[in-house]
């Protein structure tokens, strides 16, 4: 049974958000002589297995500015040339010029990957961080220059009315192997089941405030999950061989024990919105 405080480690700003009957705290961004912690920051698939950046061309690192060197804070996924999909509380509070993205790497490390700046955020004018369960949270990010596609990145379909509850689908990201672990180089990737939104809001009705609504698509398998910085990375599910972007990464429990079930963004539920910037 957890506590009624839960801790976000999904997101990587510092706030503590407080509300009626609960204390929502987001895990702290934190920095050593000005510059981030990494550990801090990276994000976490827990249980899962090396990955290739060809199974998940789509997947991007969102990176931030500090003391001259850039950190992966959060996950993405292009969806677009020019457009990448990602959380809202990965921007929240942050400019464009502080931000970048990083394409078509498999490490973290490696030099030829392909690197854009941003013209734009657009954070959904929804998004609440001080609402239980943190509707809405996704964004999008306009590039400054369109990518180019290859084997090593290219866009992910958004999907239109599909459900894919019941069916397998994959996580992937860099990050974290546990819960207080250290951020490996090489992309990590996950398979987990998609349940009902009514199933993960009884698992999550012990929890004060974790509110779950048709805006979410859970995920769950124990010794599995998502964590700190995998945020807005890619659920990516299949349907007759074509892989959709399910869900974006949005928040789950502080142990990231895959006791409760990881929460997404819906893409089905934004779509609308997404459309009447981008073409897909």
């Amino acid at each position: 049974m957890p506590v009624l405080n839960y801790i976000d480690l999904f997101s990587v700003c510092t706030q503590k958000i407080v509300q009626p009957g609960r204390e929502l705290i987001k895990e702290i961004f934190s920095f050593s002589n000005g510059i981030p912690d990494v550990d801090g920051l990276s994000s976490k698939i827990v249980g899962g297995s090396n990955a290739e950046i060809e199974t998940y061309p789509w997947q991007i690192s969102l990176q931030m500015r500090s003391g001259g060197s850039w950190y992966h804070i959060c996950g993405g996924s292009i969806i677009d040339n020019r457009w990448i999909v990602t959380a809202a509380h990965c921007v929240d509070g942050s400019s464009a010029n502080t931000l970048r993205i990083a394409a078509g790497m498999t490490k973290l490390s490696d030099t030829s990957r392909t690197v854009r700046s941003l013209a734009r955020i657009i954070m959904h004018p929804s998004y609440s961080s001080s609402s239980g369960g943190y509707p809405n949270d996704i964004a999008l990010l306009e590039l400054s220059e369109s990518l180019t596609y290859g084997v090593k990145i290219n866009k992910i379909a958004v999907p239109t009315t599909q459900d894919f509850t019941g069916s397998i689908c994959s996580l992937s990201g860099w990050g974290r192997l546990s819960g207080s672990g250290s951020s490996p180089d090489n992309l990590k990737d996950v398979q987990m089941t998609i349940i009902r939104n009514s199933e993960c809001s009884t698992r999550w009705a012990p929890v004060s405030g974790a509110t779950i609504n048709d805006g979410h698509i859970c995920i769950l398998e124990s010794g599995k999950s998502a964590c700190s910085g995998d945020s807005g990375g890619p659920m990516t599910c299949y349907s007759e061989n074509t892989p959709y972007l399910a869900g974006a990464t949005s928040w789950g429990i502080s142990t990231c024990s895959g006791d409760f079930p990881s929460v997404y963004a819906r893409l089905t539920s934004f779509r609308s919105w997404i459309s009447s910037y981008v073409s897909i």
